[in-house]
């Protein structure tokens, strides 16, 4: 399989710590943790980037908080904003997509990322048509990833 770089929006550090008793939230906690392991064992590239960090860091949960800096340190590459991201960013904007996670796609499509993971629905359906990079929910990527 080839080493893919990874982009996971915010709500994905999150997921693992979520209401388990669902679910939709289990399933997408236990595809994101799987990746996890997958980045942490070197089998792909896990993008950060400042503008996680900066919501990340806006948790008011703070167990939730330190649980998700535990999962998003594995990272290996980092991407700084500059002015390409916040035009493209301003672009999604205009789509209907909000400020934050039209910064995370265009901060993934910088980065050339080859996949941008995120459990928001309608994220996923506003973004996947305005971008080459696939968008996807990170149980069903892993699935049709599994089957490759």
């Amino acid at each position: 399989m080839k080493k893919l770089r990874i982009y996971m929006d915010n709500c994905c550090y999150y997921r693992p710590f979520d209401d388990l008793s669902q679910m939709r939230i289990s399933i997408e906690a236990k595809a994101i943790l799987s990746i996890m392991k997958m980045c942490k064992n070197n089998e792909h590239i896990l993008l950060g980037s400042d503008v996680l960090d900066i919501e990340l860091s806006k948790a008011p949960d703070l167990h939730k908080r330190s649980n998700a800096y535990g999962l998003y340190e594995i990272h290996t590459e980092y991407v700084k904003l500059n002015d390409n991201i916040y035009s493209r960013a301003k672009e999604f904007e205009r789509l209907g997509i909000t400020s934050f996670d039209a910064l995370h796609v265009a901060y993934a499509e910088f980065a050339k990322a080859d996949i941008f993971l995120t459990t928001d629905d309608r994220l996923i359906k506003l973004a996947k048509t305005q971008t080459n990079m696939q968008i996807k929910n990170p149980a069903i990527w892993i699935m049709e990833a599994n089957d490759e």
